[in-house]
């Protein structure tokens, strides 16, 4: 081999050696930078007759399968924690039963203060406990109530800001992908551009399921498991018109509230449609399926609660035609349901006035302060069957307080069916994540690799040292 060849590969050879440790130091520096993928430099002999190594390029390290199987899991996680955590809201502002504040604690805490007052009805101190247990009752009714439209409103806002998240990162990924298209050349991918756009669709993918499909030039598509198209030559236009509060009355059913739209369409968000099996599934669930179906439960507790202080109303010595609990103060109107959890409030005429539970709503002065009637049928309303008008919409025979057991029991048990699958959701989801790590930058692998490119580097030293001695004796001579 001549000095000039023996000179020509020791160059290339530090040349390698330099960009293989610049890669390394980006590997190790980027370990735990998201959307990061390993870098590994590809080495080859070079032609044309010449010694050395060249540099044909650097890669990115993806495993594609993995990836998107990953995003998949992110996505369900998402729709199932989303669930989860709605129903736990909700069970919350049940309380747990047997507690103070809890509504079945409520409504015993008001049964108790009955029985008491009508053993002792010359206790004005009794009558006004009764009183005040029933108006935290009423309270607390309002409260639930207002945490199911609480939780509606919370994920209308949600659906809206992540539509708004969806197009705006839809709108940057097609930029990066003309970027990439212009930047690409053979052997040299601008992976920088790559991971930006790895780490932007990564950033969505727990909104709705996606599958990313390679396009020429490094472009990618990205279709949702459901079938929709979010981007392809340009990013499609995700619509959602949100309304600033929900009353318990609107629903998607009388157009009050409004879907999600694909490019001006209307698009499925329901399991199995174009845009279902991510957190915006989820949240529509919560909107239209979850929070109302808790909000049934808690109007038709009201109806049965209004409903039978009316009808003790109408046995007691001195009926005045409204019960203890009314429709924000007028009868019950049974086609007037929904929302009648939010409106319950006690009789105006109990305002100041806890005599009346004793002489009766109706009464116009106080009546004989041993009369234990109306105290009676005020106590047995709450633990008696349901009477006919409050619609027949619990089982059994029980009162109040086995009414809202059942409406806060479905809650829970819905809650327990979530839990389990969020838990099941994360798990895979975690596991996904962990195959991903592992294959993600090693740093001790790294610096292992960074030793034996010292070891090159100092050989091809020497060669160059070699080789400079050996010019400098031929000068010499």
């Amino acid at each position: 081999m001549s000095l000039g060849t023996s000179l020509s590969a020791a160059l290339s050879g530090l040349a390698a050696a330099s960009k293989t440790t610049e890669v390394i130091s980006s590997n190790i520096a980027n370990a735990a930078t998201g959307g990061y993928a390993p870098r590994q430099i590809s080495l080859a002999a070079r032609g044309n007759g010449m010694s050395g190594v060249s540099v044909d390029g650097v890669q990115r390290l993806v495993d594609l399968a993995v990836l998107s199987e990953a995003r998949i899991a992110n996505a369900g996680r998402d729709d199932t924690g989303t669930r989860a955590e709605a129903l736990q809201r909700l069970d919350a502002a049940f309380g747990m039963p047997g507690e103070g504040q809890s509504l079945t604690g409520l409504i015993d805490r008001l049964e108790a203060s009955l029985i008491e007052a009508a053993s002792r009805p010359d206790s004005e101190t009794r009558l006004d406990a009764a009183l005040f247990a029933a108006r935290e009752l009423a309270s607390g009714v309002n409260r639930i109530a207002g945490e199911v439209q609480t939780l509606r409103s919370e994920a209308e806002q949600q659906i809206a800001a992540d539509a708004e998240h969806l197009n705006t990162t839809l709108a940057r990924i097609h930029d990066l992908n003309q970027q990439i298209a212009r930047h690409a050349m053979p052997g040299n991918a601008p992976n920088t551009l790559l991971d930006q756009r790895s780490a932007l669709i990564d950033s969505i993918s727990g909104l709705v399921p996606l599958r990313q499909v390679a396009r020429p030039h490094g472009g990618v598509a990205l279709v949702t498991q459901g079938g929709a198209v979010l981007l392809d030559h340009k990013p499609a236009e995700i619509g959602f018109a949100a309304v600033p509060a929900i009353t318990p009355e609107m629903s998607l059913g009388n157009g009050a509230l409004s879907a999600l739209t694909l490019n001006g369409r209307p698009v499925s968000t329901d399991t199995g449609g174009q845009m279902g099996g991510g957190r915006i599934e989820a949240l529509f669930a919560v909107r239209d399926e979850i929070a109302p179906g808790a909000q049934q439960g808690l109007d038709a507790l009201a109806r049965d609660l209004v409903a039978r202080f009316e009808a003790a109303d109408a046995a007691s010595p001195a009926p005045l035609g409204l019960g203890l609990f009314t429709d924000a103060g007028a009868a019950l109107d049974p086609a007037q349901e929904p929302g009648l959890a939010q409106r319950l409030a006690l009789n105006p005429v109990t305002n100041d006035a806890a005599w009346r539970l004793r002489s009766g709503l109706g009464a116009a002065l106080p009546g004989p302060a041993g009369d234990t009637a109306t105290l009676s049928l005020l106590a047995q309303a709450l633990s008696g069957p349901p009477v006919p008008a409050s619609g027949g919409a619990f089982a059994g025979n029980g009162g109040v307080s086995a009414a809202a057991g059942q409406v806060h029991s479905q809650i829970g048990t819905a809650r327990q069916a979530a839990d389990e699958r969020a838990a099941f959701s994360a798990a895979r989801a975690d596991s996904l994540h962990e195959m991903q790590l592992e294959k993600s930058v090693d740093t001790d692998a790294e610096l292992q690799k960074l030793l034996i490119v010292e070891r090159s580097y100092a050989a091809n030293a020497r060669v160059l040292r070699a080789v400079d001695e050996m010019l400098q004796t031929l000068v010499k001579i």
